[in-house]
């Protein structure tokens, strides 16, 4: 039987090997995984290019109503894939970009005004809706913002995050030192947009409870 040093370099040694083994394993599987990967994208390419091939072949001896309707099921194809992408985008849009009452609350505070502020919706949406109803939505809530944001007598805000807010004063002449882009973007707002802001005529913004739009 060795001495206490002899054997705490013996186990030091013995943890030492199987660190090291355990190392290499690792590297050969990642070799392997990245292998396998490639492997992987080198068949997805051949078999694409395999499957257009075919097509190729089965276009030129199809006949012309062939030929034809596969044009349709290509544009039908596109199509579903672009309303997919637009789906994508509309996912986006939290559902409180603003506040659904900041129509009420300018119609409120300018009972007087020449222009019509065009409503904006109440109802939240929830559970599945199609992409229309959304971008109805969209179109609305910039036919909105339009109004709002070229007329000097109205002022408001919108938050956008928690450091950044975008602000329309009130004017005698139009004030167009808003950003342009603002109201384009809301069509493509993201998920960090939260909540809305209605800002009085008072220098100091008060801030509105958040419901969905």
């Amino acid at each position: 039987m060795g001495t206490p040093t002899k054997r705490t370099e013996r186990v030091l040694s013995d943890a030492a090997d199987k660190v090291a083994k355990a190392e290499e394993a690792a590297r050969q599987y990642e070799a392997q995984l990245a292998e396998a990967a490639a492997k992987k994208r080198q068949l997805e390419e051949e078999n694409e290019k395999l499957r257009a091939s075919i097509l190729n072949m089965a276009l030129q001896n199809a006949s012309v109503d062939l030929r034809r309707e596969h044009v349709q099921l290509r544009q039908t194809l596109d199509s579903y894939q672009t309303k997919i992408d637009q789906m994508r985008e509309i996912s986006l849009l939290s559902a409180k970009v603003v506040d659904r009452n900041l129509a009420a609350t300018l119609k409120a505070k300018n009972p007087n005004s020449e222009h019509d502020i065009p409503e904006l919706q109440t109802q939240s949406l929830t559970g599945f809706f199609s992409d229309q109803l959304i971008i109805d939505r969209i179109a609305k809530l910039n036919e909105f913002l339009d109004v709002v944001t070229k007329a000097d007598e109205f002022q408001w805000g919108i938050r956008i995050d928690k450091d950044t807010c975008v602000y329309k004063r009130k004017s005698k002449r139009v004030d167009r030192s808003y950003s342009v882009g603002s109201r384009e973007s809301i069509s493509t707002l993201t998920p960090s947009m939260r909540d809305s802001m209605f800002m009085p005529a008072s220098s100091r913004a008060s801030t509105i409870s958040m419901d969905s739009y």
